[in-house]
């Protein structure tokens, strides 16, 4: 049986940045048991993103997204597709903006690379790198970290 890949998702163009960034870090502090799952996630202070197989999916919605909107989306390609737009910069609040690249790759390095999701993500981070350079989504702008790299 082939799985079926799916993608649950709230993002600023959902909901308030606030509560966004809320959910993000309670959901941070399951990561080590998402990655452990074959999920992948990708919570920064404007999204909040799970992408696996359906049936590890099954319980996130009443996990993490209780009180506001979220979106779905099903397929490989489809997953692909979102994670690509998430990196080349167009899924970002500023075009271009160049945090979601370390942040996407840092999500994808916390397992195994060999399983399906996150062959699905490395597909769509090179996808998303070429489109950005192409393009040139490339923001001006930066955030501004202490030493460590944190925001």
């Amino acid at each position: 049986m082939i799985p079926k890949f799916v993608g649950i998702y709230a993002d600023h163009r959902m909901t308030s940045l606030p509560l966004i960034d809320s959910y993000s870090k309670k959901s941070t502090k399951m990561l080590y048991d998402f990655a452990a799952n074959g999920i992948l996630l990708v919570a920064t202070c404007s999204r909040v993103e799970f992408y696996g197989e359906e049936n590890a999916l099954r319980n996130i919605p009443g996990e993490v997204f209780t009180s506001f909107p979220f979106d779905r989306i099903e397929g490989a390609a489809a997953v692909g597709r979102r994670l690509a737009e998430i990196v080349s910069g167009a899924q970002s609040r500023i075009l271009g903006e160049r945090n979601i690249i370390r942040q996407l790759e840092a999500a994808y390095k916390r397992r195994d690379p060999n399983l399906p999701i996150f062959q699905i993500a490395r597909w769509g981070i090179d996808i998303g790198l070429v489109a950005r350079e192409r393009h040139q989504f490339t923001a001006s702008f930066t955030y501004d970290h202490d030493r460590s790299g944190a925001m």
